[in-house]
């Protein structure tokens, strides 16, 4: 299995923009790390609860672990001088001065290290043995490391270089790869007059970070992809507007490039006479929905994936719809019959996991965790429409809705039996398992 380690704001981003392709399938299931001091944020709130849809057991990740660069109690409402000068000797104090600014030293480095890549590696070396002996121990077992960030911030451009280098000390650059973004958002006016993240640090940040990455992290990856929009202004692919101080999603096409190098990077062929390679991509503003037509893990294209999962959705809602809702459970109750308006395998599914003999209470709650795969459904499909517009409505997906009533009779052939042990399934199992059996059905008319 892949580890996917994201690292600050950037990696955090990367990750949901993951998060979504794992549940879409255009991505396979990831072992997943964050290290960012900002761990509870509206952005960390989406991305630890999928848009608000699942709890961290029916996330689309194989794990979703934080690690803050500094332990929370640690850092709570800490200045970057605090946690280095208190009881400090008076030497210390002084070379504390001479090597960062003011603004540098009133960081608050509970909520990350605005832009100040010095604060975030000194903050990250201070305690890195501790921090990453858990992701060390578990990346010797992977099939792949897969390492996100920004060189623009204060997080990323700390941290990563660090973080390769130990994961190399380990015996890991032969499989790790880096997708890192450069400046892929534009700040507007700090919220806080302290912070110290504008659009001349972060390109002063940048410089830097490629610098340091072709001159000595390049030697400790496979291979690099490093993104960022072009100084004379690509017809489609502008920076994000961003305000400094809020942290939530600031959706970006970039997002989407990095994580399909990092599904594909590990079966790409790097030559001997090209070793730890970096590469981009070509952006043809002609050709904005590119990315759409790739390859993309099962070997299908990502529009394979979005249009199977707006068949997925559709059903759902079909499903959710009074014509169906208000019958569904009373077909459990003590005169109850099966009905011709959903699938036998479900209505069986529900019969043979019951526990108690509870049929109609598990109908329901079978109901709304169908209702919660239909957001999940959703939240992919409106972040995808949000980079590449409105996909036009496959014929498939019109013919299900022209009529759903004979079509999703059929979106099951066998009922999900209990488990050879006895262990029967609860209702989120039971609507995970139909809303796969949904887009397997989708997935064969789609081709």
């Amino acid at each position: 299995m892949a580890m996917l380690i994201g690292v600050g704001g950037t990696g955090q981003h990367v990750a949901l923009a993951a998060s979504r392709l794992v549940h879409l399938g255009a991505l396979p299931r990831l072992e997943t790390f964050i290290i960012d001091a900002d761990d509870g944020s509206d952005l960390t709130r989406a991305l630890t609860s999928f848009g608000e849809t699942c709890a961290a057991d029916a996330h689309p990740f194989r794990s979703l672990d934080f690690l803050p660069p500094i332990p929370a109690d640690e850092a709570r409402d800490k200045r970057f001088a605090d946690l280095f000068l208190q009881g400090a000797a008076p030497a210390e104090s002084e070379l504390f001065e001479a090597f960062f600014d003011p603004p540098s030293a009133r960081v608050n480095v509970e909520h990350g290290m605005y832009g100040n890549p010095a604060v975030g590696a000194t903050v990250f070396a201070d305690t890195a043995g501790q921090k990453l002996e858990g992701i060390l121990a578990r990346a010797h077992n992977a099939d792949a490391i897969l390492v996100t960030g920004s060189f623009v911030g204060g997080t990323g451009a700390g941290v990563t270089h660090q973080l390769l280098r130990k994961l190399a000390a380990r015996g890991c650059a032969e499989k790790t790869y880096l997708a890192a973004l450069l400046p892929w958002h534009q700040p507007d006016r700090p919220v806080e007059s302290n912070v110290p993240l504008h659009e001349e640090s972060m390109t002063a940040n940048m410089r830097f970070g490629v610098d340091y990455l072709y001159n000595n992290s390049r030697h400790f990856v496979q291979g690099a992809c490093l993104l960022g929009v072009p100084s004379d202004g690509a017809a489609g692919l502008g920076a994000a507007r961003v305000q400094v101080g809020t942290n939530r999603e600031y959706p970006h096409l970039f997002h989407a490039f990095a994580c399909h190098y990092l599904q594909s990077a590990p079966g790409a062929r790097v030559t001997i006479d090209n070793p730890n390679a970096l590469f981009t991509y070509l952006w043809d503003p002609e050709r904005p929905a590119w990315l759409l037509d790739q390859e993309w893990h099962g070997g299908k294209t990502l529009r394979f994936y979005l249009l199977r999962a707006t068949g997925v959705k559709a059903a759902m809602e079909y499903l959710l719809s009074p014509e169906v809702s208000d019958e569904f459970p009373d077909s459990f109750g003590w005169f109850g019959a099966k009905k011709d308006t959903y699938s036998l395998a479900l209505w069986q599914t529900i019969k043979e996991n019951l526990v108690q003999g509870k049929a109609k209470a598990l109908a329901e709650e079978v109901w709304g965790e169908l209702r919660r795969e239909r957001d999940r459904a959703e939240f992919c499909l409106t972040w995808a429409r949000g980079l590449f517009g409105e996909l036009p409505t496959h014929a498939e997906v019109r013919r299900y809705q022209e009529d759903p009533v004979a079509f999703t009779r059929e979106l099951a052939s066998e009922p999900m039996m209990p488990d050879p042990g006895g262990r029967k399934h609860d209702a989120g199992d039971i609507a995970r398992w139909f809303a796969g059996q949904t887009a397997d059905w989708f997935g064969r008319r789609l081709g």
